[in-house]
């Protein structure tokens, strides 16, 4: 007679690329005695990520796996699977690197873009805002953004908790009397985060908002009473109509 050592003869993954969130079948193969296997994932360095499943037949040969990692677990996103005998009497069998693809986003501010980077803060101006997305995203925050500061108040976003598939979102301004007089100038753009914080965060292009001020008032030192006096001024941004008083000193 003839003794059969146990052991894994083969693991294998349909594809190099899996995506975040998608079933993916792992089939394996083994001679000799095995009767319950793990399976856990680990980075190309062969450090452990996580468990995939504990306490599995082994002549099942086969099971469907859906990975749904968190985004530390995707930094890095080479990984391979391991098999192992639960009673450690025939080792282990690693598959093949390969990677697991995590949700990604896209921005676009195509109407602000088609203004020459710049948003005229005025009571009838709207902007759309749009994206993409790839791969399983339920819901996204957009934020004003400077320097990689969020700069409306108390880190209040443009709007949160927005369905993915619900686009464009219609960007009303201006916006609160608050943020007119604090917000203005260069070098803003527009941030979308994913809610659950798979997906990396993206930028749009920079832009100008240039809020309605007013930039100069001049007038004669001097007035002389029943004579015409020119008052000169200038502004930014949309103002339609003004009205002038005289207050005193």
């Amino acid at each position: 007679f003839k003794f059969i050592k146990s052991g894994f003869s083969s693991l294998t993954l349909p594809t190099n690329t899996l995506n975040q969130n998608n079933p993916y079948v792992i089939n394996w193969d083994y001679s000799g005695n095995i009767s319950t296997i793990k399976i856990d994932l680990l980075d190309d360095n062969n450090n452990f990520k996580t468990n995939i499943i504990d306490n599995s037949n082994a002549s099942l040969k086969t099971y469907t796996w859906t990975p749904t990692l968190d985004k530390t677990m995707l930094q890095n996103n080479n990984v391979k699977i391991r098999i192992s005998d639960i009673s450690n009497n025939a080792g282990s069998i690693d598959s093949s690197v390969f990677t697991i693809v995590k949700p990604s986003l896209t921005i676009f501010t195509t109407s602000i873009q088609n203004n020459n980077n710049k948003i005229i803060m005025s009571n009838n101006n709207t902007y759309d805002i749009s994206w993409n997305h790839q791969l399983d995203i339920a819901k996204i925050n957009l934020f004003l953004m400077k320097n990689n500061i969020k700069v409306l108040i108390n880190n209040n976003a443009i709007v949160s908790n927005r369905p993915v598939n619900n686009k464009p979102y219609t960007w009303n301004l201006p916006l609160t009397t608050q943020n007119v007089s604090d917000i203005s100038g260069s070098g803003y753009y527009i941030r979308i985060e994913d809610v659950d914080d798979i997906a990396d965060p993206v930028d749009s292009p920079v832009f100008e908002i240039i809020a309605p001020k007013f930039s100069s008032l001049t007038i004669p030192s001097t007035v002389n009473q029943n004579q015409n006096t020119i008052i000169n001024w200038d502004y930014s941004g949309n103002i339609n109509t003004v009205k002038i008083d005289l207050i005193d000193a």
